[in-house]
């Protein structure tokens, strides 16, 4: 089981993100002002600008359901903003 810490471990310069936790040495957010158009999931690897990875939030999930994304890093991003989504209703 993975041990959520609620806490970011590395700088973030983007204030339209929104910070999902940290876990695997990883902090993980969601950006819902990305410039793809839609919400874009965000994993900073370390205080480093350019170390991070990102995606669109709907890419994430149609590679996640057909099996064609099969990163756990991801699987987890996803499901930290589907709660952070499901808690905000």
């Amino acid at each position: 089981m993975t041990m959520l810490i609620q806490k970011p471990l590395y700088k973030h310069d983007c204030e339209k993100c929104v910070y999902l936790g940290s876990a695997q040495e990883k902090d993980f957010y969601f950006c819902n002002k990305s410039l793809a158009g839609g919400d874009s999931l965000i994993i900073r690897l370390s205080d480093k600008p350019s170390d991070y990875l990102s995606m669109p939030v709907e890419v994430a999930k149609g590679g996640i359901i057909s099996g064609e994304i099969n990163d756990s890093t991801f699987e987890l991003a996803y499901h930290l903003y589907r709660v952070n989504k499901l808690l905000k209703i």
